[in-house]
C-alpha cells in the first residue's frame, strides 16, 4: 500500500515538473516565433538602400491587344507598340497582379475626360501655388490589378518618344511635373527624373509616388502675373498671366477662349447698345487656359472704350451681358454638339472726351481695380494713360518713410526708442494733395442757321391749309398753312371768297426767339461767359459761330445738282465761310449781340464748326489749361465735307440729306474728339422739338458730340440759364477722395496704425489735425467726413485706405492735404522676395521718399500699392489723378547647417537633401543639398515665423531622420533649433551642427540570416507541439491505470 502511494507521488511529481517544461518551452516558442517578422522587416528597411533583389519571374499569360506583360515579385511590366510601363515595389506585388498603360487622345463630351480635364485644373492650382503654369500636357491611362499602390517606382518608356512643348531637362530649373490622378480624384504632383532624345522628345520618366488610374505630364512654366495681348489700332487687353497663347494648335485638354472686339457700323450714329448695330473688327483665337476660370484685367487705349461686354462659355447656348469688363470668367471645356469656344465679345467705340457711358457701360476710369495684378511700374504709368488728368489741377505725391532707419517720425511712436516695436520691416506712407487755381480755356460754338429765328418754345394750335377763290379762272387756289388758337370745325368759311381745311393739332414755334434766348444766356453780367471769368479772373474766352450758305458762292467751288433738278455751288475746306470766329481767346466776356443773331437761308454745317474749333484749340494746346468746349445748336446737320474735301449735302431737312450729313458728321466729330481726347464737351439743344425724334429736330448727332450725360435739351430760356449755371458749377472740384489699395506686399500694420490726416498751410507752415484716433476732429468737421478702410481678399491686395471729403468741399491752393498711416511688409513680400533669389525687379519712382528718407526713389523693392488715386468731380465728370508708387524692401534672416557624421565630427557629409518647410510642416519655404564641406545655407526665414527643417534624402549608409528639426526665428531674430530627441542644437554663429547615424547592419532581406530565424522558431513551435501532445496522451493513460 505505501510503495503504491509513494509511486502515485512521484508520477504527480513528475507530472508537474514535465508541465512547467513544456509551458516554458510554449511561451519561448511563441515570444521567438513571434520575433521573426519584425526583425526581418527592421533589417529591410536598414539595408534598403544598399541590397539589390534578383526578384524571381512569373510570365503570366494575360496578353491584351498586343500587350505582354510580366508580373514579379517586385516588378511589373506592360509593354505595347508606343508605351512600355515598369513598376517597382520593395515589398514586392501579388503574383498574380497586371498592369496596362496607354497614351489618351481628347474627346469631347465623355464622362472619363471630364475627370482627367478636372484632375488638370487640380494640377493647375497646386503648380500655380509654386509660381508655375502649365505649358503642355499629355496624359498617360493606367489600368491596373494590383492591390499595392504606395511607395511605387514607375518608368514610363516612350518608343517613339513623346512631344511634350517647352520640356527641359535642365539641372537647376527642370520644368516638367508628373500628376498622379488618385481614385478620390486628389492629385500627387511629382517632379520626375527625364531623359529627352536630341529632338526635343522626351524618351522615358521616372517617379516614385502612389499608383493611380490616371498620369499627367506636364511641362511649366513660371507664372506670370498678367500678360498683355496686342489689338492693333483698337489697344490692348491685360489678362490672368495663366492664360496660355498657342502658335500652332491648342494643346489637348486645354480650354479655348476666343476674344471679338466689336465696333459700331458706319451706318449706326446713335448711342446703341444693340448687338446688331456692331460689327467684329479684331478676333483672338488662340487663347486657352488648364483652370476652371481665367482673369481679364484690363483694357488699355487712348482712342477707344468699352460700351459692353458679352460673354458665352463653352457649354452655352446664348451669351449673356456683364455688368463690367474686368473679373473672373468660368471657362468650359470644348462640347462638341455647341461647336464655338468659350467666347466674349467686347464692344468699344471711340473716345468720348466726356466719358460717355451708356447704360451697361463699365465705370472704367475710376472703378476700383479688384482683379488688378501688380506690375513693374514702367507698365503702370503707360496704363494710367487713358485715365490721366491735367497735372496743373491738383498736385499730389505719394512718398514712404522706412520706420527701421533709428530716424524719429513725428506722426506715429511706434519707432520711439522705449517702444519694444520690430520696426525692420514697418513704413510710413503719406499721400497729399493741393488744389491749385489753374485757368480753364471755354470755347463756346454757335448755331446761327435759319432756323435759330424760331420761337425757343412751343405751342398746341389747329392746322388749317386756306384756299382762296380765283374770280378769273372760277376755281379754289391754296393759299397756305394757317394755325388758329381754337378748333373752327372741319371746314371753316368766314366769307364767300375763303375757307379753311382742318389738318391736325400741331405743335408750333412759340415764344423768344432761339437766337435771342442763347444771347441772353451768354452775355451780360450774369450770362455763361462772365460766370467763368467770376471763377478765375485768368480763364479765357472764345467764341466760334456756325450755319451752312445757300445763298452766296464761293471762290472755288464744286457744282452739285439738286433734288429740285438745279445747281448747287459747294465750296471747299479752304475757302468755306460757314463758319466764323465772333471772339478769339481773350480773358473779358464782351462780346457783340448781333455777331450771335441767325443767317437767314442757311442751313447747319457741324463739320465746318469742328474744323474751325480744331483752329482755336490749336491756339492753346499746351498751355497746360483743362478745356470745355459748349456746343449749342437747335437741329440736325445738313451740310458736312466729303472725302474730296469739297461741301456736301444740299440744306435741306430731307430724310436722304439728313442721313448722309450725319454720317459725314460723324466722321468729323471721330477725328475731332481723336485730335482732343481730354477735351470737355457739353451740347444743348434749343428747340421745341429738339427731345423728339422727328428727323429734322433729332438729337442724335448731339448726343454723339458730348455723350447722353453732358447732353441738355433745352426748351424754355429758365431750363437754359440752369443749364448754363450748372456748367459752370461742374467746371469747380469737388468731391474728393483720396484712396490707395495697397498691394499684396503691404499690409495696415492692424497693431498701431496711427492714420492720421492733416491740413498744411501754404503761406504759414502750420499744421492742423483733421483726423486722429479714428475720429474727425472739430477742426476737420466742415472738411472730411471719415477716413476708411477695407479689407480685400483678393490675391493683388491686401486692403484700400480711402479718406473722404465732404461733397461740397471746394478744394483751393491755401492748404496741403496729407494722409498717412503705417504699414507692415506682408508674408508675400517675402515670399516674393526668396522666389527672386533676393533680387528686386521693380524700382521706387522718382520723388517717392519721405524727407531724409533713402528707401524708394530710385531703389529696388517690391510696389507698396496697386493703385493709388485722387479721385474727384470736374466738369461733371469722375476724373482721376494716379499717384507715383514707392517701393518697400524686406530684411531676412539667414540660417547655417552643417551636416558630420555622428561618431566623426570631422567628416563632412555631402549630398543630404533637406526641406526647410513652414509651419504646417507641408509647404516647401526653401530646399536645398548640402555641399563639399557639409554646409548648406537657407537664406530667407522671416522673423517670428518657426519652420521645420526635414531632411528628405540620407545619404547612403546613413539612417535617415523620421522627425524634423523645429527652427524658431522670434520677432528679434533670434534662432533656436530643436529636435524632439535630440533637444536644442548647439551652434557656432549662424551655423548649426546636425549629426548622422550609419546604418546598423543586419542580415539581408531573403538572406540566411532570416531564414535561421524562421527555421529555429519553426522547430520550437514543432517540439512545443508534440511535447504537449505526449503529455496529454499520459494524463489519459494515468486515469485509465488508476
Amino acid at each position: 500500500m505505501y510503495s503504491r502511494l509513494k509511486r502515485e507521488l512521484v508520477i504527480v511529481i513528475n507530472r508537474k515538473k514535465k508541465y512547467k517544461l513544456i509551458r516554458l518551452m510554449v511561451t519561448v516558442g511563441l515570444i521567438f516565433s513571434q520575433l521573426v517578422l519584425p526583425i526581418r522587416r527592421l533589417g529591410l528597411q536598414m539595408i534598403s538602400t544598399q541590397t539589390k533583389v534578383i526578384p524571381q519571374e512569373i510570365v503570366t499569360q494575360t496578353e491584351t491587344q498586343g500587350t505582354q506583360v510580366v508580373a514579379t515579385k517586385q516588378k511589373l511590366e506592360s509593354e505595347n507598340s508606343s508605351l512600355k510601363v515598369a513598376l517597382k515595389r520593395e515589398s514586392g506585388f501579388e503574383h498574380n497582379a497586371t498592369i496596362d498603360a496607354s497614351l489618351d487622345t481628347e474627346s469631347q463630351g465623355d464622362n472619363s475626360q471630364r475627370s482627367v480635364t478636372q484632375a488638370i485644373v487640380t494640377m493647375a492650382l497646386e503648380l500655380r501655388k509654386q509660381g508655375l503654369s502649365i505649358v503642355d500636357t499629355k496624359i498617360v491611362r493606367i489600368q491596373s490589378s494590383t492591390n499595392q499602390r504606395n511607395d511605387i517606382t514607375t518608368t514610363l518608356t516612350f518608343k517613339n518618344g513623346l512631344s511634350l512643348e517647352g520640356a527641359s531637362t535642365e539641372a537647376n530649373d527642370p520644368n516638367v511635373r508628373v500628376g498622379i490622378v488618385n481614385p478620390n480624384d486628389t492629385v500627387q504632383t511629382i517632379t520626375p527624373t527625364i531623359k529627352q532624345e536630341a529632338d526635343g522628345k522626351v524618351k522615358n520618366l521616372v517617379f516614385t509616388g502612389r499608383l493611380g488610374k490616371q498620369v499627367i505630364i506636364v511641362s511649366t512654366t513660371r507664372l506670370k502675373e498678367e500678360q498683355t495681348i496686342s489689338l492693333d489700332s483698337y489697344g490692348e487687353l491685360v489678362i490672368d498671366g495663366a492664360v496660355g497663347l498657342s502658335q500652332k494648335d491648342r494643346p489637348p485638354y486645354s480650354k479655348p477662349i476666343t476674344v471679338n472686339i466689336l465696333k459700331p457700323r458706319l451706318s449706326s450714329i446713335e448711342s446703341s447698345l444693340d448687338s446688331k448695330d456692331f460689327e467684329i473688327v479684331k478676333t483672338i483665337d488662340n487663347l486657352y487656359t488648364w483652370d476652371d476660370q481665367f482673369y481679364l484685367l484690363d483694357f488699355i487705349s487712348k482712342q477707344y472704350e468699352v460700351l459692353k461686354t458679352d460673354y458665352q462659355s463653352a457649354k452655352d447656348s446664348t451669351s449673356q451681358t456683364r455688368d463690367i469688363l474686368f473679373g473672373e470668367y468660368t471657362v468650359e471645356p470644348l462640347v462638341i454638339n455647341k461647336g464655338h469656344n468659350n467666347t466674349i465679345n467686347i464692344y468699344i467705340r471711340s473716345t468720348r472726351p466726356l466719358g460717355l457711358k451708356p447704360i451697361g457701360a463699365a465705370p472704367a476710369l475710376i472703378q476700383p481695380r479688384s482683379f488688378r495684378s501688380l506690375t513693374p511700374r514702367s507698365t503702370r504709368m503707360k496704363r494710367s494713360a487713358p485715365v490721366e488728368k491735367f497735372e496743373g489741377e491738383l498736385e499730389h505725391h505719394k512718398r514712404i518713410d522706412y520706420l527701421g532707419d533709428n530716424q524719429n517720425n513725428p506722426d506715429t511712436t511706434i519707432d520711439d526708442k522705449e517702444d519694444e516695436h520690430d520696426t525692420s520691416d514697418i513704413y510710413r506712407l503719406y499721400l497729399d494733395m493741393t488744389g491749385k487755381k489753374q485757368p480753364l480755356d471755354i470755347l463756346v460754338v454757335v448755331d446761327r442757321s435759319g432756323s435759330m429765328q424760331d420761337g425757343i418754345g412751343s405751342i398746341e394750335k389747329y392746322k388749317y391749309w386756306k384756299y382762296k377763290y380765283d374770280e378769273y379762272y372760277h376755281i379754289w387756289r391754296n393759299a397756305g398753312t394757317i394755325y388758329f388758337d381754337n378748333y373752327l370745325g372741319p371746314r371753316y368759311q368766314p366769307d364767300t371768297y375763303t375757307y379753311y381745311d382742318y389738318q391736325s393739332k400741331e405743335s408750333v414755334p412759340f415764344g423768344i426767339k432761339r437766337d435771342q434766348a442763347v444771347k441772353d444766356a451768354l452775355i451780360g453780367s450774369t450770362g455763361l461767359l462772365q460766370k467763368f471769368l467770376d471763377i478765375n479772373p485768368q480763364n479765357q474766352l472764345a467764341v466760334v459761330g456756325f450755319q451752312g450758305s445757300v445763298a452766296y458762292r464761293y471762290y472755288d467751288e464744286k457744282p452739285e445738282r439738286t433734288p429740285w433738278n438745279t445747281i448747287m455751288y459747294q465750296p471747299s475746306k479752304s475757302t468755306s465761310k460757314d463758319a466764323d470766329v465772333l471772339k478769339d481767346w481773350e480773358t473779358s466776356s464782351n462780346l457783340s449781340r448781333d455777331s450771335l443773331s441767325y443767317e437767314d437761308r442757311n442751313g447747319t454745317n457741324y463739320h465746318a464748326a469742328l474744323l474751325k474749333a480744331d483752329e482755336k484749340l490749336q491756339k492753346v494746346a499746351n498751355n497746360g489749361h483743362r478745356k470745355i468746349m459748349v456746343f449749342i445748336s437747335d437741329g440736325v446737320p445738313t451740310f458736312y465735307f466729303g472725302a474730296d474735301n469739297y461741301r456736301s449735302g444740299n440744306g435741306t431737312v430731307s430724310d436722304s440729306n439728313i442721313i448722309n450729313s450725319q454720317k459725314g458728321s460723324k466722321l468729323a466729330i471721330d477725328e475731332f474728339k481723336n485730335k482732343y481726347p481730354n477735351l470737355s464737351i457739353y451740347s444743348l439743344g434749343v428747340s421745341k422739338d429738339i427731345n423728339s425724334d422727328t428727323s429734322s429736330s433729332s438729337p442724335v448727332v448731339l448726343k454723339y458730340l458730348s455723350g447722353d450725360d453732358y447732353y441738355s435739351g433745352i426748351t424754355d430760356t429758365e431750363q437754359l440759364e440752369k443749364t448754363a449755371n450748372k456748367i459752370v458749377e461742374d467746371s469747380k472740384i469737388s468731391n474728393l477722395t483720396i484712396s490707395d489699395t495697397l498691394s499684396q506686399y503691404v499690409n495696415v500694420y492692424d497693431e498701431q496704425p496711427d492714420i492720421l490726416v492733416t491740413r498744411k498751410s501754404k503761406k504759414t507752415g502750420a499744421i492742423e489735425i483733421v483726423y486722429k484716433d479714428n475720429r474727425v476732429t472739430e477742426m476737420g468737421r466742415d472738411i472730411i467726413e471719415g477716413v476708411s478702410f477695407t479689407s480685400e481678399k483678393s490675391g493683388n491686395s491686401t486692403g484700400k485706405v480711402t479718406l473722404k471729403f465732404k461733397p461740397d468741399y471746394k478744394i483751393d491752393d491755401e492748404y496741403t492735404y496729407t494722409l498717412s498711416f503705417n504699414v507692415k511688409a506682408s508674408d508675400k513680400a517675402y515670399e516674393k522676395y526668396k522666389d527672386e533669389k533676393g533680387k528686386y525687379t521693380v524700382e521706387g519712382d522718382v520723388d517717392t521718399d519721405y524727407n531724409g528718407n533713402q528707401t524708394s526713389s530710385g531703389k529696388g523693392g517690391l510696389p507698396s500699392n496697386s493703385d493709388a488715386s485722387v479721385n474727384y468731380m470736374a466738369d461733371g465728370r469722375e476724373q482721376k489723378l494716379p499717384y507715383k508708387h514707392p517701393v518697400i524692401q524686406v530684411k531676412t534672416v539667414p540660417i547655417m547647417f552643417t551636416k558630420v557624421d555622428a561618431d566623426n565630427s570631422q567628416k563632412k557629409l555631402e549630398g543630404v537633401a533637406f526641406e526647410l518647410r513652414k509651419a504646417d510642416k507641408k509647404t516647401v519655404w526653401e530646399k536645398g543639398i548640402t555641399n563639399s564641406t557639409g554646409q548648406l545655407e537657407f537664406n530667407y526665414l522671416q522673423k517670428g515665423k518657426t519652420y521645420y527643417l526635414y531632411e528628405t534624402k540620407a545619404r547612403i549608409g546613413y539612417t535617415l531622420p523620421e522627425n524634423p528639426w523645429e527652427v524658431k526665428v522670434d520677432s528679434k531674430g533670434k534662432i533656436t533649433v530643436k529636435h524632439p530627441i535630440e533637444g536644442d542644437l548647439s551652434s557656432k554663429g549662424e551655423t548649426y551642427t546636425i549629426k548622422n547615424h550609419k546604418i546598423y547592419q543586419l542580415p539581408s532581406s531573403g538572406g540566411r540570416g532570416s531564414q535561421l530565424f524562421i527555421i529555429l522558431g519553426s522547430m520550437l513551435m514543432t517540439t512545443t507541439i508534440l511535447l504537449y501532445r505526449r503529455y496529454n496522451y499520459r494524463k489519459k493513460m494515468d486515469k485509465t491505470s488508476l
